[in-house]
C-alpha cells in the first residue's frame, strides 16, 4: 500500500489554523479584559481566521522564504503581557493588574516561585506549553499559508489591545466616572470619635484563611462546619458581608477590616518608601502611614496590641502593616528560635496546631498584664488549593478534598482558644471576633462554591455580646467602624474610612449604591492610591 507523504503533510499542516485558534482561545479568553461585545469579536476573529486559512489552503501550501520573525515576535510580546493574568484567573479567579503589582511588590520572588510550584504546577505547565505551542503554530502559519502572517498579526494586535496592562493604562488616562463616588478627603484620616468607652474590653480577632460562611451549606463541608455554625448562632452574626475590590486577598482583607480602606499598590507615586528589615524591627515603618487604623486608635488609648502571623511576616508585608499601625508585638514564622527545625510547617508557614499553641501562649501573657489588649492572628490550614491540615488532623468523611478535614481541625483549635479565654477569667471583658480574611480562591471545592456564586459571603461573628443576626449588606470596610463601636467608641455618623458601622442606622456604601459601583469606584483610582500612600509619609 502506497502512502502519499506529501498529501499527509498537507493535511496535517491544514489543521494548524484550527489548532492555533483553539490554543489561542484557551490561553486568551480567561486573561483578556473582554466585555460581552469583545468576546463576540474574539469568536468572530477566530471564525474569520479559520475560514480564510481554509480558503487560501485550497490553492496549495507553499513555503514562504521570508522568515516570520516579525509576527511571531509581536505575538510573543502579547503573550508575555497576557500569560500572568491567564494564570491568575484560572488559579485564583482574578486577573486584576493592581493585584499583580501588589503581589510582585510585597513578596520575595523566590517565595512566589516556591508557592507556585508547590500548589499550582499543573496550571503553570499548561500555560507555558500553550504559549510555546502558539508560537510554533504562528511560525508555521506564517511560513505555509498565504495570509498566515496577516492573521498572526491580527491575533497579536488583539492581545495587545485587550490585555489587563493596556486596560490599566487606559483607565489611568481616562478614569472611570465612578471614582467620583469616593470623596478621597473624607476617606483618609477624616473620621471623628465623639465618645470613648468607660470600660475598655479586650479584643481577640482570628482571621480564618479563606473560611467563608458558604461552607456552612456545601454538602462536602456542612457537617465539619457545624462548630462554626454553632458559634455563629450564639454570637452577633453578620451574615451579609460581601467581597469588595482590593479585599479579595489576605492582606487586602486585613487592611479593609483594620482600616476601612482598600489596599491599592504602593510605589507608583512615591518611590521613596522603605520596608522594615528583620534587624530593624524597632524602627517606624511606612505602610499606609497616612491612614488611621484600629491599632492606631487603640494603642493611643492604652491598649497593648499583638499580632501573630501563620506565615513569614514579609509575605505581603503584613509585618510592616501591623508595626506601622499600633501593634507593639508582631510575630511570624521566623520569630521563634530554631524555627527551621520545627516539623509542624507547610509551604506557607505554620500548621494550625502550632499557630494556636503560640496564640494561646500569647493570650496568657497578655491576660497577665494590667492593660487592655488586642490579640490578632491569621490561620493557614484552610488555604487553597487543597488545604494544609495539621499532620495529626484525623481524616473526616469521604471527600477527596482536604478542605473538610482542615475546617474540622481549625474549628477544634478555635473552640479550644475560646475555652482558654473562659479559663483565664477574662471572658466578660473580652470580645472574640471570627472573620474570613476573604472568600476562597479556586480550590478543590470550586464547583460546589460556584453553584452558590451569588450567595457567597464572608464569615463574621462577634462573641461576648448578644445573640443576634445582622443581615445588612456590607463589606470588610464596614468591619472596621463596626468593631470600634462594639468596643464602645462612638463615631460621628458611625463612619470611618470607606466603612459604615453595621450597628449604626446610617447606610453602608453598598446599601446606598451597589457592590459593582463600589468596585468601579476603587479600581484604578489613582487619586485614592496617592492619598493612601502619600499623606503623612516621609522619605528617608
Amino acid at each position: 500500500m502506497h502512502i502519499d507523504t506529501k498529501l499527509l503533510k498537507n493535511a496535517s499542516v491544514r489543521t494548524l489554523p484550527i489548532l492555533f485558534a483553539a490554543a489561542f482561545f484557551y490561553f486568551a479568553s480567561p486573561a483578556l479584559m473582554l466585555p460581552s461585545t469583545s468576546r463576540a469579536a474574539l469568536v468572530a476573529l477566530i471564525f474569520i481566521h479559520c475560514l480564510i486559512m481554509f480558503l487560501t489552503s485550497l490553492k496549495g501550501l507553499t513555503e514562504n522564504n521570508v522568515k516570520p520573525f516579525g509576527p511571531v515576535a509581536l505575538l510573543g510580546l502579547g503573550l508575555l503581557l497576557t500569560l500572568p493574568f491567564g494564570f491568575m484567573q484560572t488559579s485564583f479567579g482574578t486577573k486584576d493588574f493592581g493585584s499583580l503589582l501588589l503581589t510582585l511588590k510585597e513578596n520575595q520572588v523566590e517565595r512566589l516561585v516556591a508557592v507556585g510550584i508547590e500548589g499550582f504546577l499543573p496550571q503553570l505547565v499548561s500555560y507555558v506549553l500553550a504559549c510555546a505551542f502558539l508560537l510554533v503554530c504562528a511560525w508555521m502559519l506564517s511560513r505555509y499559508f498565504l495570509l498566515g502572517r496577516s492573521t498572526v498579526y491580527a491575533f497579536s494586535t488583539f492581545l495587545l489591545f485587550f490585555n489587563p496592562v493596556t486596560h490599566h493604562i487606559f483607565r489611568v488616562i481616562y478614569p472611570n466616572p465612578a471614582h467620583e463616588k469616593i470623596d478621597v478627603n473624607n476617606v483618609v484620616r477624616n473620621f471623628e470619635i465623639i465618645n470613648y468607652p468607660k470600660r475598655k474590653r479586650n479584643l481577640v480577632v482570628l482571621y480564618l484563611e479563606s473560611l467563608e460562611r458558604t461552607y456552612r451549606y456545601l454538602p462536602e463541608t456542612k457537617s465539619e462546619f457545624v462548630p462554626f455554625s454553632s458559634l455563629e448562632d450564639r454570637g452577633l452574626s453578620f451574615r451579609n458581608i460581601l467581597q469588595a475590590k482590593s479585599a479579595f486577598s489576605t492582606i487586602g482583607g486585613l487592611v479593609a477590616s483594620q482600616c476601612g480602606v482598600p489596599l491599592l499598590p504602593r510605589g507608583a507615586f512615591n518611590p521613596q518608601k522603605r520596608q522594615i528589615s528583620a534587624s530593624d524591627q524597632h524602627n517606624k515603618t511606612v505602610f499606609m502611614q497616612g491612614v488611621d487604623c484600629l491599632g492606631d486608635i487603640l494603642a493611643e488609648d492604652g491598649y497593648t496590641l499583638s499580632y501573630i502571623n501563620g506565615s513569614d511576616l514579609s509575605v505581603f508585608s503584613k509585618g510592616d502593616f501591623f508595626r506601622s499601625h499600633g501593634y507593639q508585638r508582631v510575630k511570624g514564622l521566623k520569630s521563634w528560635p530554631d524555627w527551621e527545625n520545627e516539623p509542624r510547617l507547610n509551604v506557607w508557614g505554620m500548621d494550625d496546631d502550632l499557630l494556636f499553641e503560640r496564640v494561646t501562649s500569647e493570650l496568657r501573657d497578655l491576660a497577665s498584664e494590667n492593660s487592655p489588649f488586642v490579640l490578632s492572628a491569621l490561620t493557614i490550614a484552610t488555604h487553597g488549593p487543597d488545604a494544609y491540615p495539621d499532620k495529626s488532623c484525623p481524616v473526616v468523611g469521604t471527600s477527596s478534598s482536604q478542605l473538610p478535614r482542615a475546617i474540622s481541625c481549625t474549628a477544634h483549635h478555635v473552640e479550644s482558644l475560646i475555652n482558654e479565654v473562659v479559663r483565664l477569667g477574662i471572658a466578660e471583658d473580652t470580645l472574640i471576633v471570627l472573620l474570613s480574611d476573604h472568600l476562597a480562591f479556586r480550590n478543590t471545592l470550586e464547583n460546589s462554591l460556584q453553584d452558590r456564586r451569588d450567595r457567597r459571603r464572608n464569615f463574621a461573628v462577634v462573641l461576648g455580646l448578644s445573640n443576634e443576626t445582622n443581615s445588612r449588606p456590607g463589606t470588610m470596610f464596614d468591619v472596621f467602624p463596626t468593631l470600634l463601636e462594639l468596643l464602645g467608641y462612638q463615631l460621628k455618623d458611625g463612619r470611618a474610612g470607606l466603612g459604615q458601622s453595621l450597628v449604626n442606622e446610617n447606610p453602608t456604601f453598598v446599601e446606598r449604591e451597589s457592590l459593582d459601583t463600589l468596585n468601579a469606584a476603587i479600581k484604578y483610582n489613582s487619586e485614592l492610591q496617592k492619598a493612601l500612600w502619600e499623606i503623612g509619609t516621609t522619605s528617608d
